[in-house]
């Protein structure tokens, strides 16, 4: 896939939870809707790097980051790390951020998780292989 048609659903996901939060009324465009939809069925997902949106400023405070109502809408994302070196942040630092302020539940985690592995790009028989292993280890720590 090119690199310019996913800047541009990048694009679409950031506009169509942010339009919810620009609005006064609080209701979204037809439009917003529209793109919302393409990004929930879509093959799309967007990875999250809470941490280094915060130090990078692109939230002035984790109640901005968008993350919290794409996992709630259905769209597809996963937490992810940007630059270790830089930002001194691992996988269980993204989590903990995660939970800690946007207070989630186990099943929002395990979809979390799941999604990471969903829209992997390693082939179809590897892909089911990991999400089965993955579904049963789940089950067995539940």
């Amino acid at each position: 896939m090119p690199v310019r048609s996913m800047s541009r659903t990048f694009t679409c996901a950031t506009r169509c939870c942010w339009a919810r939060s620009a609005s006064a009324t609080g209701s979204i465009s037809s439009a917003t809707r529209t793109r919302c939809g393409l990004l929930r069925n879509g093959p799309y997902l967007v990875e999250i790097n809470l941490i280094s949106n915060l130090l990078l400023e692109y939230v002035k405070d984790y109640s901005q980051h968008p993350f919290p109502e794409y996992l709630r809408i259905g769209i597809p994302v996963a937490l992810s790390t940007d630059d270790r070196g830089m930002w001194d942040s691992n996988m269980t630092d993204e989590y903990f951020v995660a939970v800690r302020e946007f207070n989630l539940s186990w099943s929002e985690l395990v979809k979390l998780g799941r999604n990471s592995l969903r829209y992997s790009f390693v082939d179809e028989p590897t892909k089911q292989r990991l999400l089965t292993d993955y579904d049963k280890r789940v089950a067995a720590f539940a």
